[in-house]
Order: structure tokens, then C-alpha cells, then sequence
């Protein structure tokens, strides 16, 4: 993981997410996220470069929520990200209960090969 300073969708600089067919450590960037009720939402813009399962990885790459109910089960409301693609608009949300959801992570992460850019992430609540 690191900040990119070139190619970027706005700004000065973007989030920069990359694996290939060697790497056996994955990295899991996450944000708690305070629960409270209404619907939360991340909207953000990505760009993606041969983003591919290879080998044993998992073949999952992701961006959004992680949802922790009472009984510790988790749910996700993301976007998956594979292939090659150019910076486009992308957005995940849930209604959130707070008797029924315990805690929220914001998440990035990626199982597979490739290379992913984020920037202009925003989370809101509405």
C-alpha cells in the first residue's frame, strides 16, 4: 500500500493497493466507523489495473463495509474490483440499526494480483 502522486482522478494524491503472484502477505486497510442509525454510505473513485486471481489467493478484492452484528456474525456491503478499468465512480451503503449492528469498518483490501487506486473517498451518513 502506499500514496500515489501521478495518474490520480483529482486532488494531490491517491491511495495505491498492489500484489502479483509472489506476494504471501496481504495488506487490510480498515476505519472504524461510529454506528448510529440511518444509512451509511462510501462513495469514492477507483481505477484498476489486471486485478486477477493467481495461485492460491483467495480472488477477492473489495471496497466498503464491514458489518459486525451482536452475535459477532459480519456482513459486507462492497464492491468487488477485478480486471483493468479507468477511474470511475463507485458507492456501497447499508441501513444501519444499532440494536442489531455492533460495530462497522470502513475496508480495503485486496487478495489478488493487480494493482488498485482509490481516491475521493467520502463516508456519510443520510
Amino acid at each position: 500500500m502506499s500514496i500515489d502522486t501521478e495518474g490520480l482522478s483529482s486532488g494531490n494524491a491517491a491511495l495505491r493497493v498492489d500484489a502479483d503472484s509472489n506476494t504471501d502477505t496481504f495488506l487490510y486497510l480498515r476505519k472504524p466507523i461510529l454506528v448510529k442509525p440511518g444509512k451509511i454510505i462510501v462513495e469514492y473513485r477507483a481505477r484498476g489495473e489486471a486485478i486477477r486471481k493467481e495461485g492460491s489467493q483467495y480472488g477477492n478484492s473489495y471496497v466498503g463495509f464491514i458489518l459486525v452484528d451482536a452475535e459477532g456474525k459480519k456482513s459486507f456491503a462492497t464492491n468487488l474490483h477485478s480486471g483493468s478499468f479507468g477511474w470511475n465512480g463507485f458507492s456501497a451503503s447499508a441501513d444501519i440499526d444499532p440494536k442489531k449492528i455492533k460495530s462497522i469498518d470502513f475496508a480495503v483490501f485486496l487478495n489478488e494480483s493487480g494493482t488498485l487506486w482509490l481516491d475521493d473517498i467520502e463516508v456519510s451518513y443520510r
